[in-house]
């Protein structure tokens, strides 16, 4: 049992892939001849499961397509984008900050198991969680699920508990769950966005974590 739990977000909060997934998801689009989506509009939707995603980008599309869109996203991201995604220069120094200082980290992320598994064994930082969840286990964010079954699994009392992400989604999910929310700058959300779900505090990098936290 621990005492103080940090749950990050993984896409936009610990590594740099929001231009990815926007890339990803505009040339599915393309491909399957669907309404252009801009940028702006993709970040909106950063932090949704890819089902929930697609309901969202595109009300109303055919369930064949849905799942050809899906398939060609994927493909997109895990095999023909050349857009880089590499962990935030400081995302490892604040998960071995924060540990330091007694918290227990978690993930709770959009991605799929598939997709989370595969990025924490090539980005090396798996061994710093206590715990994962993803929408494979639990419903999407802004649902409070995923938080709320962090903490039973790890024994933390919500008021200290800590949601740490870039979007939107992932600060409703923490108000959902009446956790902490703390929104990071560098993401797919806007600093004016992110104010709307009262957070404790927008930060400018993961190492102002340490001192936020501390």
């Amino acid at each position: 049992m621990t005492d103080k739990l940090v749950i990050f977000d993984w896409d936009g909060t610990l590594m740099d892939s929001v231009a990815r997934i926007v890339d990803c998801w505009q040339r599915a689009a393309a491909e399957l001849e669907l309404e252009h989506l801009s940028a702006d509009t993709v970040k909106g939707v950063i932090g949704l499961s890819v089902e929930a995603a697609i309901d969202t980008l595109y009300p109303g599309l055919d369930a064949t397509t849905a799942d050809r869109f899906k398939d060609r996203y994927r493909d997109w991201y895990l095999n023909l984008s050349e857009v880089e995604t590499p962990l935030f220069s400081d995302a490892e120094s604040t998960l071995v900050g924060l540990q330091q200082r007694g918290f227990t980290l978690a993930v709770a992320t959009g991605k799929g198991r598939q997709g989370l598994d595969r990025v924490l064994d090539a980005s090396g930082l798996g061994h710093y969680f206590a715990a994962t969840i993803t929408p494979t286990e639990a419903a999407s964010k802004p649902d409070p699920q995923m938080i709320n079954q962090l903490r039973q699994r790890l024994g933390v009392e919500a008021q200290h508990t800590y949601m740490v992400g870039d979007a939107g989604f992932d600060l409703a999910m923490a108000n959902n769950a009446d956790v902490n929310g703390i929104g990071v700058s560098f993401g797919a959300a806007s600093v004016e966005k992110l104010l709307e779900y009262r957070p404790i505090k927008v930060v400018d990098s993961l190492t102002d974590l340490l001192t936020v936290l501390d």
